[in-house]
């Protein structure tokens, strides 16, 4: 009995343990209404680098992060962002969807460290490197088609 016991303690606890070792390295995005709010007043943070993935002129997301920090990625596009350029990209993308959100991006202790504007299922996760490297994995390619089929199923 006794070893039926540390055999059931070992397949449940050990696991959890494990997985919970890989997990402190795992920042987050959270909905914030004031970050939807920037974007759509095309407001420019000058402590922060913009990123957009997807076509140019009309990306699936736009983040921005804080210059303190490395955005350890091949596939966002780097853009020198001022309000015009900010306000024709948050344009086309409205255009594609009528819904967006902005985002907080928080490290693994839930400080902020940019921020990211997309339709809402095409967010993603965050991965700390280390204290100033960070993953951020783009949205899928036809992250717009996908959402026109989560809401309308009927569509090809």
């Amino acid at each position: 009995m006794i070893c039926k016991q540390r055999i059931l303690y070992f397949i449940l606890l050990v696991p959890f343990g494990c997985a919970g070792l890989h997990l402190d390295h795992y920042g987050r995005l959270s909905a914030d209404s004031e970050v939807t709010t920037v974007f759509e007043r095309y407001q420019v943070d000058p402590d922060s680098y913009y990123y957009i993935s997807g076509p140019d002129c009309f990306p699936n997301a736009i983040i921005g992060v804080n210059r303190a920090y490395v955005l350890e990625t091949t596939l966002w596009k780097k853009l020198e962002m001022m309000p015009a350029v900010l306000q024709k990209l948050v344009k086309n993308m409205r255009t594609q969807a009528t819904i967006h959100q902005g985002f907080s991006i928080l490290d693994t202790q839930g400080k902020k460290i940019g921020i990211w504007y997309s339709i809402p299922s095409a967010a993603t996760y965050v991965r700390m490197k280390d204290q100033r490297s960070v993953i951020i994995p783009t949205p899928h390619i036809d992250a717009y088609d996908k959402s026109e089929k989560r809401l309308f199923p009927g569509i090809q």
